[in-house]
């Protein structure tokens, strides 16, 4: 893999922008590869393991149930973020009008359960997701069982992020009337 710090100028860089991303995709280039688009980079997603998989399941199955009707859960689904931007949220609550005719580029509320990925999901995810106006972004971290909640957007980062342990009760943004407890979950 390239280390950008043994090339002379960033300007030598090429990166993929979406539309050949997708091409590429549709040729069959990453047929066999879990992969997401990150900054004009193509960065192959972490291993899923157990943890990972309980709690996205369990996350995933309390959105589904506690959703309005016009919104729709999309776990594992893309995110146009930008040009050159389509990462792979674990959980996107969308409008389901958009998902009739588009891939999502806007979100209520997008969630990465996070375990062997924490410094992605802090770092250019964040900066991604924050440059994209996603209002409201929450990092599950699975091994300290705590939602890390990112909010006010500007430019490429959130000016607010606050920690909240297992016991805590968070509510999504612009779902006021969905609370979330880890420890509920996890029972």
């Amino acid at each position: 893999m390239l280390d950008p710090s043994e090339i002379d100028d960033e300007s030598e860089l090429r990166p993929l922008d979406r539309d050949q991303y997708r091409k590429l995709g549709e040729l069959g280039y990453w047929e066999d590869e879990r992969v997401e688009l990150l900054e004009g980079v193509v960065v192959k997603m972490s291993p899923i393991g157990l943890p990972h998989t309980r709690f996205h399941a369990l996350l995933t199955t309390w959105l589904a149930r506690a959703l309005p009707r016009d919104l729709l859960v999309s776990a594992g689904g893309p995110y146009v973020a930008s040009r050159i931007s389509e990462p792979v949220p674990d959980i996107a609550v969308v409008r389901e009008e958009v998902l009739r005719v588009e891939l999502p580029k806007d979100a209520l509320l997008i969630i990465e359960v996070s375990d062997s990925s924490l410094r992605k999901d802090r770092g250019v995810k964040a900066r991604i997701y924050a440059g994209a106006g996603v209002r409201d972004y929450w990092v599950v971290n699975v091994k300290e069982e705590t939602i890390e909640v990112f909010r006010d957007p500007e430019r490429r980062r959130y000016r607010t992020i606050t920690r909240h342990d297992r016991f805590a009760k968070v509510q999504p943004l612009l779902l006021p009337d969905i609370v979330v407890c880890l420890d509920d979950l996890l029972k």
